[in-house]
């Protein structure tokens, strides 16, 4: 129901099976992973078609849900092995898929009857209206983009009946999500097809400072102390990042969660204990101090980004106090330690003065020479001073690693002779299960079976999922040899499995044959058309002749100001169509229905991102490249969705484009990236009443070449990574002629 809070989720990451097995032991109610295609982690290890149902199968035994990624874009030629992946995903009774392609959605909404699809955070779900058309799309939940404000979280759930999942810990992406190109556009390996080579964690040198440093790189959520205001803003899953993270990641992380929302709901939740899990989280992984607020506030938070690390440097706990000279190319150093150190531990010495990390290395040879000092023994030479940190604390990892969660079970058991044993089995979720044996029962002719021998050969169970919380035996005196009562053992443990797997699985999904042959063979409707893109700075007087080439010229103002929207309508008379932002938060939407007030009923809308299709129903809507357009299901999720007037994704393949006669970014600066925070606050430390922005601003990495920053302000202010870029010829084309 709308508004109402449910059940609350902890959702985990598993790359490989290791993590998945400490995601389970750890507490996860729910394991998102990817299998070897259409995965937006395609480095990871992954699962395979063969094994998933085995993995399943373990998860639903413990009450765990799998959502599986199927979350990147893809042409009209996969969609054929996307359905033979998602037949065997569905007989292996997955609970959900996660999809960032609309055209995805569209075929398995229409094909699979009862499929459950989440919409990914690649979808850039960022406010109301763009979570009111998912609903309509047919999605049951949201990932939200984690530039997603608290407000308009409120009013999703308000209005929405939705579940709205959150990310809440681990590598942050500096630009929106579901639009960065700068992988794809610069080395041809797309974020958007799990291939993303992450420049943006690359130096790059700020013309403004004359400094080389990690300008795009984010700082890592960490959102643990915040829990409580998610929860009451309506957020029911928490999500923990990190498929390219190891197991001791995933099992620290699921296991802090885990306790958090244990004591949130308790009412336990205190400083001491989040500051502690805080250190825990940092060991495990973390680019320094986190990130713990999102961009959930309105202004949004100042760190957001990290320029002086792009990687794991875990927790400071002291200092080098001395290194000298071992034995050939080994050093013997001494370390002053606030936290207490083991073997197996991994370290970071780091000039914090400098930021540079001088050396990173594991314990193997370790001696406390006194209390808070340590002697170890590396092949680097380095000095004095200089600061250490703890990137693994191997003895936290390795007890997480060892819980096995279980779950407990009543059992009574019921041994008279000349019947058939009698085991009912009582699990806490309600379940209860009766199991005979095959044969009746035999009464001992000299010593009879007692409860405690029966319990302590029965009582193995505890080596498999199960544990026995209450046992009752009640017999007449039978016996029972002890290798009857381990094959009774197995028997009760397969049927207990059996059984709850059959309670949790999802409700079956059924292929339709029919309609995927229909789907299949429908044709999109497609009205293409020429665009100009312009904004405040273009000359009309001079440049008129060139806009009658145009069908619509859109309109992107860098300023919402309503004057001069109008002012820019009537130059272009019937061209004119306005560009959408990309990010739309409440207050912006405010912003901008008071401009469309203002504006003609019949005008257009440049839409750049989902939530732009809920005003299809009151304009004529155009779908920018920001909409990463790929296929032609997509097509036809526009269509349905009242759109027609379509540019292709820039990442889309030119056959593509050409067959459906779709406009295409031919030239001009495009948003590589789009930033929800302010790269000059980042710059300078400042605040928005000593506002710093300046137009020269450029960065630039040696391999890479030069990057523009440009700002957008409609009640916030949003910023893009722009580059000049230049496509083949289209015969429907979009420039962009904005300064």
């Amino acid at each position: 129901m709308k508004g109402e809070i449910c059940k609350l989720e902890i959702l985990s990451p598993a790359g490989n099976p290791e993590c998945f097995y400490a995601d389970i032991n750890s507490g996860a109610d729910a394991i998102y992973l990817g299998l070897s295609s259409f995965n937006a982690r395609m480095k990871a290890e992954n699962f395979t078609e063969e094994n998933i149902r085995e993995y399943v199968k373990i998860a639903h035994t413990y009450g765990v849900k799998i959502y599986v990624t199927v979350n990147t874009l893809i042409e009209d030629n996969d969609f054929e092995s996307l359905i033979k992946l998602i037949k065997n995903l569905v007989n292996a009774k997955v609970d959900a898929f996660i999809v960032q392609d609309l055209g995805v959605a569209y075929i398995l909404k229409n094909c699979f009857k009862n499929i459950v699809l989440h919409a990914s955070t690649q979808m850039g779900i960022h406010n109301l209206d763009g979570a009111l058309v998912a609903e309509r799309m047919g999605f049951k939940r949201i990932v939200l983009s984690r530039e997603t404000k608290l407000e308009d979280i409120k009013l999703i759930r308000e209005h929405t009946s939705l579940e709205i999942e959150y990310f809440v810990q681990g590598a942050l992406c500096v630009a929106f999500s579901g639009n960065c190109y700068l992988s794809s556009l610069e080395k041809g390996q797309s974020g958007n097809e799990g291939k993303c080579l992450q420049l943006c964690r690359l130096p790059y040198f700020n013309s403004l400072t004359n400094k080389n440093s990690y300008n795009l790189s984010a700082r890592d959520l960490g959102l643990l102390e915040n829990l409580p205001m998610l929860i009451e803003a309506g957020v029911t899953s928490f999500k923990i990042e990190g498929r390219m993270r190891h197991s001791g990641y995933c099992g620290v992380a699921t296991k802090i969660y885990r306790t958090a929302i244990d004591k949130i709901l308790n009412k336990t939740f205190s400083k001491e204990w989040i500051e502690e899990a805080y250190e825990k989280l940092r060991e495990t992984f973390s680019r320094g101090e986190f990130n713990k607020l999102a961009y959930l506030p309105n202004p949004t938070p100042d760190n957001i980004i990290n320029s002086d690390y792009q990687n794991h440097i875990g927790l400071e706990i002291g200092k080098v106090l001395s290194v000298s000279k071992f034995k050939d190319n080994l050093y013997k150093v001494k370390i002053f330690s606030t936290k207490e150190l083991h073997e197996g531990d991994g370290l970071k010495i780091i000039n914090t003065s400098s930021k540079e990390q001088v050396a990173s290395l594991g314990i193997g040879n370790l001696k406390k020479i006194q209390p808070s000092v340590y002697e170890i023994i590396t092949k680097y030479e380095f000095k004095s001073g200089l600061s250490v940190f703890l990137t693994q604390n191997s003895s936290l990892e390795n007890e997480i690693l060892s819980l096995k969660r279980r779950i407990p079970i009543n059992v009574q058991i019921i041994a008279n002779s000349g019947e058939k044993l009698k085991i009912t089995i009582y699990i806490a979720n309600g379940l209860q299960i009766e199991i005979f044996g095959e044969d009746n029962l035999q009464k001992a002719k000299n010593l009879p079976l007692s409860e405690t021998e029966f319990y302590n050969q029965f009582n193995k169970i505890n080596d498999s999922a199960f544990v026995i919380s209450s046992f009752s035996f009640q017999s007449d005196g039978i016996f029972l040899p002890k290798s009857k009562i381990n094959e009774i053992r197995r028997n009760t443990i397969s049927k207990i499995c059996e059984k709850i797997i059959e309670k949790n699985e999802s409700n079956e999904i059924i292929f339709d044959d029919n309609s995927y042959n229909i789907y299949i063979n429908k044709l999109p409707s497609i009205n293409p058309k020429n665009i100009a893109i312009v904004d405040e700075n273009f000359e009309f007087k001079n440049n008129k002749t060139i806009l009658n080439d145009f069908d619509y010229v859109v309109f992107a103002p860098k300023k919402f100001v309503e004057t001069k929207i109008i002012a820019i309508l009537c130059e272009l008379k019937e061209k004119f169509a306005l560009n959408l932002p990309t990010i739309l938060n409440h207050n912006d939407k405010v912003v901008l229905e008071n401009i469309l007030k203002k504006l003609p009923k019949n005008i257009t809308l440049f839409s750049n991102n989902i939530y732009g299709l809920e005003y299809a129903n009151k304009y004529n809507v155009i779908a920018s490249p920001l909409m990463n357009i790929k296929n032609k299901y997509s097509l036809l999720m526009l269509n349905y969705m009242n759109t027609n007037v379509v540019c292709a994704s820039v990442e889309a393949n030119e056959n593509f484009t050409t067959k459906y006669n779709l406009t295409s970014f031919v030239d001009g600066e495009f948003p590589l990236m789009t930033f929800a925070h302010c790269p000059f606050k980042t710059i300078f430390n400042n605040t928005c009443e000593k506002c710093s922005y300046n137009p020269n601003l450029t960065l630039t990495n040696k391999n890479l070449g030069i990057y523009h920053i440009k700002r957008n302000v409609i009640f916030n202010c949003y910023f893009e990574l722009t580059k000049h870029i230049s496509n083949k010829n289209s015969k429907f084309y979009l420039l962009n002629f904005s300064k």
